[in-house]
């Protein structure tokens, strides 16, 4: 029987560094916004790809990064958004004073404090942002602050803000080495499909520019744009489809028999998706990650590089 092999992108494919770049400035914008008597960037003028790693360094260290990940926080938007809402309720708790090496551990705390994970602690922390001194969809400000350091803005005066971070993606293994194993998988008998939570614009420009696009069937690919159209017919909330949904997934494997379709991805919000799904599930990097979901890899390999056809019984 064919076999569908979905790929979630961003710490499969591709690094996640432009994302997180985007996500920790975005952070930081709004922080400053709530303590305006911190800087914590410099101006536009004279930004850096430094000054993004600074930033990342002080709002989305690993342990952070692995928090947010383990609540099955999937989207960068919504991770940007969680750690804005944070910073929000640590302004609270300590009288408006704020300081950036505690903001990781305070994040981490009261994460562990919340109950939910994916979209159901999203609608938490939406409740939790009234009162701020944030702009009133403050969702929907973090989402354009974000998509302007991704993607760039004309008008900026550094040259790293007029590209946007995308212009530092990278893949995770080398380019060739990457393009023989999905030509080596679509040889012996394989469909190739993505199931991500990137606009398609943006996943189609990345995998484009490394020449890997092609290597995917069309109508086995499903981004955040497809799930945003599902929801707006179903009349259901903006992301409620998003992973750890198993729409994403499903949709790329419509008419594929559960048995037959493999997720490789790096997330719990992964992992989740693909268990409800039925799905088999093939795990990228530390294995710990997955501990804290009941799904159990087919296969579990530290990086892209490690993949090989075998893993999916073709």
């Amino acid at each position: 029987m064919e076999k569908l092999v979905l790929f979630d992108l961003d710490g499969v494919l591709l690094s996640e560094d432009a994302y997180l770049y985007a996500t920790a400035a975005t952070v930081g914008e709004f922080v400053s916004l709530l303590y305006p008597h911190v800087l914590f960037r410099r101006p536009a003028e004279s930004m850096t790809l430094a000054d993004f790693r600074l930033l990342r360094e002080l709002f989305l260290p690993p342990l952070l990064l692995d928090a947010l990940r383990t609540r099955a926080l999937n989207s960068n938007w919504d991770k940007a958004y969680t750690l804005v809402v944070l910073a929000g309720c640590e302004s609270a708790a300590r009288d408006h004073r704020f300081a950036a090496s505690r903001f990781a551990a305070s994040s981490i705390k009261q994460l562990r404090s919340m109950a939910g994970s994916g979209q159901d602690l999203v609608a938490t922390l939406r409740e939790r942002e009234r009162g701020m001194a944030y702009p009133e969809d403050l969702f929907s400000a973090v989402q354009a602050v974000f998509q302007r350091y991704y993607l760039g803005d004309d008008r900026a005066a550094a040259a790293c803000l007029r590209s946007g971070t995308s212009a530092f993606e990278t893949l995770l293994a080398e380019q060739e080495v990457l393009r023989r194993f999905l030509n080596d998988l679509r040889e012996r008998g394989a469909t190739l499909g993505i199931g991500t939570g990137r606009p398609r614009a943006e996943a189609k420009k990345a995998l484009t520019r490394f020449g890997l696009w092609s290597a995917f069937a069309p109508d086995r690919i499903c981004t955040i744009d497809e799930v945003q159209k599902e929801e707006e017919q179903r009349g259901v909330a903006p992301f409620a489809l998003a992973k750890p949904h198993p729409y994403t997934y499903q949709r790329s494997a419509a008419g594929f028999p559960a048995h037959d379709v493999y997720v490789v991805g790096d997330s719990v919000s992964d992992a989740i998706a693909a268990e409800r799904a039925g799905f088999r599930f093939v795990g990228v990097g530390d294995r710990r990650a997955f501990a804290s979901v009941s799904v159990s890899p087919v296969a579990a390999v530290n990086t892209v590089s490690d993949l090989r056809a075998d893993c999916f019984q073709l």
